[in-house]
């Protein structure tokens, strides 16, 4: 004979487990979620970088420039050439943007999982 207590042991023990795949699964989207958020920072720096030295460069082309004419049409190459390299580098954020917002719902997601398997399996047939 079972004693009266077991289902309540049984219980806690589930819990326990539950609570440390929890625990793990929050462990590894949080350090996934600071890998990708590194990249980030170093994708937005290289960025700012090129951006600066073009920047730069288009400064010293404008202050070299004999007339308002050349200033204007150094200007608008600027211009172009700016919209490229952001266009170039969007997909990169996008994407990695979209990889830190899965890496910090994964454990979201998989207890939400659990919760509604668990409810199914109570829901009487």
């Amino acid at each position: 004979m079972t004693p009266s207590y077991a289902p309540a042991a049984d219980a806690v023990r589930n819990g326990l487990d539950g609570a440390k795949a929890g625990a793990a699964a929050l462990s590894q989207s949080v350090g996934a979620a600071a890998r990708t958020s590194q990249t980030i920072g170093i994708e937005w720096m290289d960025f700012l970088k090129q951006v600066s030295a073009e920047v730069a460069a288009t400064t010293e082309k404008v202050v070299k420039a004999g007339s308002p004419a050349k200033a204007i049409e150094i200007q608008s190459a600027f211009v172009k050439t700016s919209g490229e390299l952001w266009m170039a580098r969007a997909a990169t954020f996008r994407d990695l943007y979209a990889t830190l917002a899965q890496d910090m719902a994964k454990p979201f997601t998989a207890l939400a999982g659990r919760s509604a398997t668990a409810a199914a399996a109570r829901t009487p047939a």
